[in-house]
């Protein structure tokens, strides 16, 4: 099934928010959804990269997401356990990310030309 281009204000809130809690707690699984349906989890699981695909398609519709994912690898993962079945949403740094969090003086030179963009 292809995507069809949504702006990232219509997709819920919680996928917002999701996006802010992994990117401030970077490498740390954040929990979104839980089922003890699999397929469910997997329908969540495909919105939310529905959601991330569409901020890459106009990064100009919201600042903020696309900045976070320009600064993160973000992933949506499933864990079966035995109480159901867990989509977790981690927030890793990319090279650039962390050049700028290594040496600031970096992000003076970097940030305005990726603004400009």
């Amino acid at each position: 099934m292809g995507w069809h281009y949504k702006p990232p204000q219509v997709f819920p809130a919680l996928y917002l928010n999701i996006l802010r809690e992994a990117s401030s707690a970077p490498d740390v699984p954040q929990l979104f959804y839980s089922s003890n349906s699999r397929s469910e989890v997997e329908v969540i699981a495909e919105r939310f990269r529905h959601f991330r695909w569409c901020i890459r398609q106009d990064p100009t519709a919201h600042k903020e997401m696309s900045r976070i994912l320009a600064d993160y690898d973000v992933r949506a993962t499933i864990d079966t356990t035995s109480s159901g079945h867990l989509l977790y949403v981690v927030a890793k740094p990319t090279k650039v990310s962390e050049f700028i969090r290594l040496n600031p003086a970096l992000a003076e030179a970097i940030l305005p030309q990726i603004e400009g963009v």
